[in-house]
């Protein structure tokens, strides 16, 4: 297991290239993860993630939220100046199938 790492969770297994990760990672902090979301929102939706398996934001350590901040903004900025979209959208999933 790897820094948090969970063999089957679909993220994970993304992560750790257990799975293809199409257009693969974009960017990366010590603590975090940039990459393109698969499934029904598909490619062009990007996900952040900690490379660290947690289910809950507030498992989050000080350093992964010190981190965290930063890179949204780093994130939003880039895709606003390369796409200059009329919105972009920010929020939090952390469970499949209703369960965490």
């Amino acid at each position: 297991m790897l820094h948090g790492d969970h063999i089957g969770c679909l993220g994970c297994d993304l992560t750790y290239g257990r799975m293809d990760l199409p257009g693969g990672r974009i960017c990366e902090t010590k603590h975090w993860t940039v990459q393109h979301c698969i499934g029904a929102l598909g490619v062009g939706t990007l996900i952040v993630k900690p490379f660290r398996h947690i289910y809950h934001v507030r498992e989050l350590t000080d350093d992964e939220v010190r981190e965290l901040g930063p890179l949204l903004r780093l994130v939003a900025e880039t895709i606003h100046e390369i796409l200059a979209p009329d919105q972009i959208y920010t929020c939090e999933w952390s469970h499949k199938g209703f369960e965490p």
